[in-house]
């Protein structure tokens, strides 16, 4: 409109829909142009308006530059003596008279074309000196003429393929986000039903995570200037905390900071940022014919730290081994033994202790058989070692069968047959694969070579699982002449000892809540027309806070997760949080006094565990066996500490190393300052003669007072240690009440 914004008296619109509504938040309408209303923004280099506009410019522009030429010209060859109005370059530093310039001017109007021409070349090149600096400005001018038009024919060329290549961008986003992106999504979701690829589902839900946010942030747009404006409203309120704390603090605004409702932007915290799954993993078991288990030991230990197989079977332990040994050699398995028919043979078989087992009774040798619940079904679980000169003992495999509807063997069976990849068969081979047709049983690791003196299938791991939902490979372990047969069970899930506790950072927590209050107000004002509004509103807000604390809260792995109450406690509190939820929502008297009435037992309860705890720890102390005060004091020594880089007195906070040290030297020389005792107080005079007497008495008459006394936890050389030392006032108080006491 030829004017600037400044000036304009029309009211601001959309620059990307051409209407009018709150820059604030972005724009999430499609483009729309003001000029032509195409589905571009206003002022593209596609809009036909634009483009007559710029050509009516371009033209414009040459004839305002063919105008100066012209004038330049007619002024160069203009000379009026009486105007005093001359060339721009004289042609002579001699300037004649002005009372002859009309009599030559009148002399050259009189003068033909070709005497001008004749008496000029006669004058010499010094003459013409301003007609040659006209005639090189003129080429000039028509070269950047030229050169000028050149150039922006070239950039609006240029910006033509930019718009092309740029919608072609465009199409293509489209294409991955609309149709690649969902497909991938659906083929992850297929692959990951498949059992034999279960150990990529981590994989997939990361790649499914990454993909819906790539999903969610193609809908709407950032508003980079709100974010600019509320970090700087942030980051002051976060000086204190860690780098860590600090990216957390960014990244949840960076989340606030986009074109979604507060229902998605909550909706998306809670799926996004929930606590996370227990994480199982499929049973694994681990076959190994050791041989000679001294020799060996360091490679099952090795297997078991890799692979941390949730069964071991072991055969051929060469000797006769103590069940303690393989028991500390084992410690995390609950393990079982059974002897051999000859000097190398046994069986172990040792279950992981997270899994609840139960020996089955045999008199088979050789054999082991435990009983195990996986998923809730009960699986019978056997170790099996048949000598080549012995035959099958199939009647006590027929019972385990019978046992249970699920069955697992492993074991040197010494049985050979094509069906499990031998090239020979032998008629242990031949009794083995009928009884398997007959029980509807599979050999998983079928052509997996096992033994390294031929090329055979020995070690056999059988179940009524199919091969399918299954996968055995052998382990290049070459202690023994057998190869160690590890199979993972897809299909059984067993959960792993792992817990996660949360840790939510409530600084963080509060200084988005400030940072976002203004923005709270003005959707609570637009909300506030009626009662129904309101309440909706609430809704949203009491949503929004869970989500946020979910937002700024981390999961931490431990080892072992131990709870400070005790069981019976932790029900008291259910309980009493139950009472508070009711009486918020009925406000009744009587809910009222029944949540008043058990918050005092819940108090009683916990200060009789404190008063137990305490009782219970200085009886340890004091206990006369050593191994009950060691445990004890054991528990008391705590991990070193981490180095601190600050320290908070009230609202101060020291963090230079000399305020540090000062703060603290005040505060203990007050802590443990000299107590003086008060010579009113009957039970302080008395501590005090009692004490004069002990410092001034011999360690011999010590030492029968208290063989005299009802003291007798107390070791002499403890008194001796007290007394001979110059204790303080307030520790020689303390002693000397507690021997009156």
């Amino acid at each position: 409109h030829e004017h600037t914004t400044r000036s304009c008296t029309r009211r601001r619109l959309c620059p990307r829909c051409a209407e009018e509504h709150s820059l604030e938040h972005g724009c999430p309408n499609q483009e729309r142009c003001i000029n032509c209303g195409g589905d571009h923004i206003s002022g593209h280099s596609a809009c036909p308006i634009v483009q007559e506009k710029r050509r009516v410019l371009v033209e414009q522009s040459k004839r305002q530059r063919a105008e100066l030429l012209v004038l330049a010209e007619r002024q160069q060859h203009r000379y009026d003596c009486h105007e005093r109005e001359y060339p721009t370059l004289g042609n002579d530093n001699l300037q004649p008279p002005s009372s002859q310039m009309p009599h030559q001017t009148a002399e050259s109007s009189q003068k033909s074309y070709a005497e001008m021409a004749k008496q000029q070349r006669k004058q010499g090149p010094q003459q013409n000196i301003e007609y040659t600096l006209s005639s090189f400005l003129n080429k000039m001018e028509r070269r950047l003429d030229d050169f000028s038009f050149r150039l922006s024919s070239q950039l609006c060329e240029i910006e033509k393929k930019i718009n092309v290549y740029s919608d072609r961008q465009k199409e293509i986003e489209k294409t991955i986000n609309e149709i690649i992106l969902p497909s991938i999504q659906v083929l992850g979701r297929i692959s990951s039903q498949s059992p034999k690829k279960r150990n990529n589902q981590e994989e997939f839900k990361k790649l499914n995570n990454k993909m819906n946010d790539i999903l969610m942030n193609y809908k709407h747009q950032f508003n980079s200037y709100k974010y600019t404006e509320l970090t700087d409203k942030l980051l002051p309120l976060m000086h204190d905390l860690s780098d860590h704390q600090k990216q957390i603090g960014i990244e949840t605004l960076h989340d606030c900071c986009w074109t979604w409702s507060i229902q998605e932007l909550s909706s998306y915290w809670q799926q996004q940022y929930r606590q996370p799954e227990i994480s199982f993993k499929c049973m694994s078991l681990l076959h190994y014919n050791i041989r000679h288990f001294y020799s060996n030991q360091a490679e099952l230990i090795d297997m078991v730290n890799v692979f941390s197989p949730n069964i071991i079977s072991l055969n051929e332990l060469g000797t006769t081994i103590p069940k303690k040994i393989i028991n500390q050699l084992l410690f995390s398995y609950n393990v079982f033994f059974k002897e051999g028919t000859n000097s190398h043979g046994g069986v172990v078989l040792a279950i992981d202790k997270r899994l609840s087992c139960q020996q089955i009774e045999t008199n088979e040798p050789n054999l082991i058989a435990v009983r195990i619940r996986i998923d809730d079904q009960q699986f019978v679980v056997a170790s099996i070692y048949s000598p080549p000169t012995e035959q099958l003992p199939l009647t006590t495999m027929t019972k385990l069968v019978n046992e249970a509807k699920n069955v697992i063997i492993a074991g040197d069976l010494n049985a050979k047959h094509p069906d499990w990849g031998c090239p020979q068969v032998n008629t242990k081979g031949r009794e083995l694969a009928n009884w398997l047709i007959q029980h509807n049983l599979n050999v998983l690791n079928g052509g997996i070579k096992s033994s390294l003196r031929s090329n055979t299938t020995i070690d056999l791991v059988i179940s009524g699982e199919i091969p399918e939902a299954s996968e055995s490979k052998s382990l290049s372990y070459t202690g023994s002449d057998h190869l160690p047969i590890l199979t993972k069970f897809f299909r059984l899930n067993v959960l792993m000892d792992k817990h996660v506790v949360p840790r939510t950072y409530w600084k963080i927590y509060s200084s988005i809540l400030t940072v976002l209050i203004d923005q709270f107000k003005v959707e609570q004002e637009n909300s506030s027309n009626s009662a129904n509004n309101a309440h909706k509103w609430f809704l949203i807000l009491e949503q929004f806070l869970a989500a946020l604390k979910l937002r700024v809260t981390i999961w931490k792995e431990v080892k072992r997760k131990r709870p400070s109450i005790s069981p019976s406690l932790q029900v008291l509190l259910r309980h009493k949080h139950y009472l508070q939820n009711r009486y918020r929502h009925s406000r009744l008297e009587e809910d009222r006094l029944r949540l008043r009435s058990w918050n005092v037992i819940v108090k009683q309860e916990f200060q009789a565990l404190k008063q137990r705890s305490w009782e219970q720890f200085i009886s340890n102390v004091a206990s006369p066996n050593p191994s009950s005060f060691w445990r004890t004091v054991k528990k008391l020594n705590k991990k070193k500490s981490v180095d601190f880089s600050a320290l908070t007195e009230a609202n101060i906070t020291h963090r230079s190393p000399v305020d540090i040290v000062k703060c603290l030297s005040h505060h203990f020389t007050e802590r443990h300052a000299l107590s003086s005792l008060n010579m009113t107080n009957i039970l302080d005079k008395e501590a005090d003669e009692l004490w004069k007497l002990f410092s001034l008495a011999d360690t011999d008459d010590i030492k029968l007072l208290l063989i005299q006394s009802d003291l007798q936890f107390i070791h002499m050389y403890v008194c001796v240690y007290y007394v001979r030392r110059q204790l303080d006032g307030r520790t020689k108080q303390f002693w000397a009440k507690s021997m009156l006491i």
